[in-house]
C-alpha cells in the first residue's frame, strides 16, 4: 500500500493498493458496481496505475509494480 499526493483544486491524498494483475482486477470493477475513475497508465519508472471508485463511492489507486 502507498499514498501519493494529488491536486485537484484542493490537496487530497490518494491511496494505492498493489495488486498482481491490474488487468484482472479491472476487468472485475464495473461486474461489480464499481467505476473505472482514469484508466490503466503506464508511470515511468513505477509501474501500471488506474484509479477506481467502489460501490460506496471510496476511490482508490491500484497499481502493478514494473518488473
Amino acid at each position: 500500500m502507498g499514498g501519493l499526493y494529488h491536486r485537484r483544486g484542493k490537496e487530497t491524498i490518494r491511496n494505492y493498493v498493489m495488486v498482481d494483475d491490474i488487468d484482472a482486477v479491472l476487468a472485475k470493477v464495473e461486474k461489480s458496481g464499481g467505476k473505472i475513475v482514469e484508466a490503466k497508465n503506464m508511470m515511468q519508472g513505477v509501474g501500471l496505475l488506474a484509479v477506481i471508485r467502489d460501490p460506496e463511492g471510496n476511490e482508490f489507486g491500484i497499481w502493478t509494480p514494473k518488473m
